[in-house]
């Protein structure tokens, strides 16, 4: 997720320098690079896990999952993963579109 994320941010902020998309990713990127991973994750966790009720807040599965079935203990696995794994994607995403931007307008 990080390079595939990475790469296309680079190449749309590329192709056109000093544009509109080009300040917005370029603000956006910094700014999720600035930010603590921990700190961002803090808050997906307020917004997605306890505002919307759309992700679980924490433990990697839910409570009397190994009784399930295997599947639904696997989709309960998944459905656990999909936070931290979004937010250690987006954080290295911000890295290597920031890199990779400089490396091809140079």
């Amino acid at each position: 997720m990080d390079l595939i994320l990475g790469v296309l941010l680079a190449v749309i902020s590329a192709r056109r320098p000093g544009s509109w998309v080009d300040r917005i990713l370029t603000i956006l990127s910094l700014g999720v690079y600035g930010l603590p991973s921990f700190w961002l994750a803090g808050l997906a966790i307020l917004f997605f896990s306890l505002t919307l009720g759309w992700l679980p807040a924490s433990h990697m599965a839910s409570v009397g999952a190994e009784r399930w079935a295997l599947g639904a203990r696997w989709m309960d696995l998944i459905r656990h993963l999909i936070l931290p794994a979004s937010i250690l994607g987006i954080v290295g995403a911000a890295s290597t579109a920031r890199y990779l931007r400089a490396s091809l307008l140079d």
